[in-house]
């Protein structure tokens, strides 16, 4: 019996890479406070999950993550690093979809 490569873990870890990559982008865009990285990998997870069977798209977790975090920081400040992570990562997007129509 021959082994095969291991497909499920290959396939998986470039998600779990995007989640820790835009948990980092996210970690930046607080101005003062320092919101552990895992609290905030937590609270990503579950606004994308609240994202993904919401009928409001990709905007219905937003509240969530910044419900979720403003223990370690203000409300003010939870809700701008939100705003701030989704506008950066909408404009990435933008950009990576015009490079790739032009190109």
């Amino acid at each position: 019996m021959r082994q095969q490569f291991p497909t499920l873990p290959l396939a998986t870890s470039g998600a779990g890479v995007s989640q820790v990559l835009d948990t980092i982008g996210w970690r930046c865009a607080f101005g003062r406070a320092r919101v552990p990285f895992f609290r905030l990998l937590a609270a990503r997870s579950a606004g994308e999950a609240v994202n993904a069977v919401t009928v409001l798209g990709g905007v219905g977790g937003e509240p969530v993550k910044a419900w979720l975090v403003s223990d370690e920081t203000s409300k003010e400040e939870s809700v701008a690093s939100v705003i701030i992570a989704k506008t950066a990562i909408t404009a990435a997007q933008l950009v990576l979809l015009f490079v790739g129509t032009v190109l």
